[in-house]
Formats: C-alpha cells, structure tokens, sequence
C-alpha cells in the first residue's frame, strides 16, 4: 500500500530537518534526470521544468494562456540513490496553481502520494528509501496545473549515481484542458500517462488548459527525436471561437510544423470526445462539435490522399461517452479518463504502426 502525505512544512521546521542530511545535490546535478519538460530552464539553485520554449510562448498568446502552460502535466524527475532518506525541495513558480500532487516511485513502483496546499511557497518532499543501502532509482511524478521548481536533493547518506539507460519511444500528446488534466488530481490519472504506461512510452504532455489549436507548438518539435503525437483539440475552438474555418487554418498549419520537423512521426489526429453540451458559450456559426469532427476527418483524408502514410484517423466518439465526463459536462472524470485510455491504447493497437529503432522497455508502474 502507497502513503498519502499531506505536507505542511514551515520554514523553519524544513531547515531543521534538512541539518541531519551529509549530502547535499544541487539541482543541475547531472545525475538529476527529467523527461516531459524540454525546455527546463537549468540553473544552479533552480531547476523550472518548462514544456515550451519562450519562443513557443510568445508566438502562441492567442491560442493559450502562459500561467496555464508553464505548469507541469506528465513531467518525471529522476535520479538513483543508496540514501536511506532523500528530501526533494521545491519553490513554487508563477503560474496556475491548484495545488501540488506528487507520485513517488521507486525502482517502477508508486510508493507514495504527496500533496502539498497551494499556499506554500516552498516544501520539502521527505522520501524513505524502500531499500537502504542499495540502489534505488526515485520517479518524482510532478503535479498537474503547478509550476514547481526543483532546488536541490539533500540525502541522509549515500550517494547520487548513474540512472539506468532509458530507451523508450517518445509519446506527445497535444491537447487542451482534456489531456492536461482537468477533472484528474494527478499526472498519472490522465490519459496521456495511462497510455504512455501501458505502451512503454516516455511521455510528453504538451496540452495546456483553455488552449486552442496551436500552431507555434509544432515548432517546439524541432532537432527532437518524437516517435507518436496525438492531437485531441477542438473544445475551445467550438465553445469560445467557433468559426470552423479558422479551426480549419489552424489545425492544417499545425499538421505541417509537426510533418515538417517529425517527418515519420506517427500522428494521432482524434476528432473531439463526447461532451454533453448541447450549444457553446460564444456567439459562434455552429451549434454543435460535429463539423469540427468532420474537419479533422477530413484533413486527416486528404493528407493520407497526398501520400502521408503516417497519419492515422481515431474517432474521439469511439473513446467517450457520457458515462466518463465529469458533472461540467466536458472534462473526464478520474475513471472516466481511465476507460479512455483504455479504448486509445486499443485502437492505437489496431492501427499497427511501426516504430523503428527503438526497442520496447518497461514504463513506470501505475
């Protein structure tokens, strides 16, 4: 059974605890690890797991907000260490913040849940080795609409030493708030984790709440080695803009910038999930989703027509219904995102693409 921690650290208190520690780790520590943040701004005192490049940020301002998509989703810090006890230290950065929920892992295995109250400014994560005196590599799984930065490891004895090699297929999932993680407490309750979990993939999540169609992201793709991507976006392009042919405009540059720089990426195109709302907020030209299904159908058609034989159709009706979204209406609920991920995997199964050069490893344990 995994502990769940509630952390109400003082200031003073943390300081005190971390006196008993013999070995302190910054954070730009080479044998401190992340996957899902790469554009982490790295420095000596301070580690912020940044998704998206600053160029990404600047050019996306009228498809999402920053304060969104500088928190975290899908983010993994990752060292191994002998220490009998390890306390991980953060400082909560600008950004939405709702709260921090972590998962503990150790040696591919959830130990642990810690939640920290969106009032701190700065805490301490205390971990307990599950084997002191061995090897045991720790997965901090980071929290969903947070933006906490790493400022160091302090263990009680040991050493940091050398990760295991990861070799894994690498997983982006673009999205709005359904795939970041509303309606979820934690990383590891979203689909996206769900899936990369089940495949053995590495995950990067690179869906920002309230978002729209984003083309800028698929620049951030660029000189990167990314295997699958899905995009599951139209919510907020129907509920707030509602103009079909700028969805259009939109979702078409976005195929382009990710063809462009992921040339045999497998793409995922997912038409929007059932949502039982029946008209949107916005004034808009549409009342319901469906042109916007039929439109991801359609581009996903005509560059398949054109020769792409990496781009692949999943009918986002197929994965939903009304028994896996919350009481808003829209987003999945916790088991609802579960059953989701489910139905993805095995559609994803059905599709049968190939992914070369890159051998299947086990992913963290769920």
């Amino acid at each position: 059974m995994f502990r769940i921690v509630l952390l109400l650290l003082t200031a003073c208190s943390t300081l005190s605890a971390l006196s008993a520690f013999a070995v302190h780790a910054q954070p730009n520590d080479p044998h401190i690890e992340w996957t899902g943040a790469p554009f982490a701004k790295v420095g000596p005192n301070l580690v912020e797991f940044r998704r998206f490049s600053d160029d990404c940020l600047a050019n996306a301002t009228a498809f999402l907000r920053e304060s969104k998509a500088t928190t975290t989703t899908g983010v993994v810090i990752r060292f191994t260490t002998t220490s009998a006890r390890v306390t991980a230290s953060f400082r909560v950065l600008p950004g939405d913040n709702r709260g921090s929920w972590f998962g503990i892992y150790q040696n591919g295995v959830r130990t642990a849940e810690m939640k920290v109250d969106k009032s701190k400014s700065t805490f301490g994560l205390d971990l307990v080795s599950v084997a002191a005196g061995s090897p045991v590599t720790f997965e901090i799984v980071m929290p969903i609409f947070s933006n906490c930065g790493l400022t160091g490891l302090d263990l009680s004895d040991g050493t940091l030493l050398r990760n295991p090699k990861l070799s894994r297929p690498v997983y982006a999932a673009m999205g709005d708030s359904i795939t970041h993680g509303t309606g979820q407490d934690a990383t590891w309750q979203t689909y996206a984790w769900i899936v990369a979990q089940d495949k053995g993939w590495t995950l990067e999540n690179l869906a920002v709440g309230g978002s729209r169609v984003t083309p800028p992201i698929g620049d951030d793709l660029k000189g990167r080695k990314i295997d699958v991507i899905s995009i599951l976006i139209g919510y907020n392009d129907w509920n707030i803009v509602n103009d079909p042919a700028v969805y259009r405009t939109n979702y078409e540059l976005l195929l382009a910038k990710i063809r462009k720089h992921q040339p045999r990426a497998a793409i995922l195109c997912i038409t929007p999930l059932y949502s039982s709302k029946s008209k949107p907020s916005g004034p808009g030209i549409t009342e319901t989703l469906d042109p916007y299904r039929e439109l991801v159908r359609s581009l996903v058609r005509t560059r398949s027509a054109q020769g792409d034989d990496r781009i692949f159709l999943i009918e986002g009706l197929s994965l939903s219904d009304a028994a896996d979204v919350s009481k808003d209406g829209v987003h999945l609920s916790i088991p609802g995102a579960g059953r989701v991920a489910g139905r993805l995997s095995r559609a994803i199964e059905k599709l049968d693409f190939k992914i070369s050069g890159m051998p299947r490893t086990a992913a963290t344990s769920n």
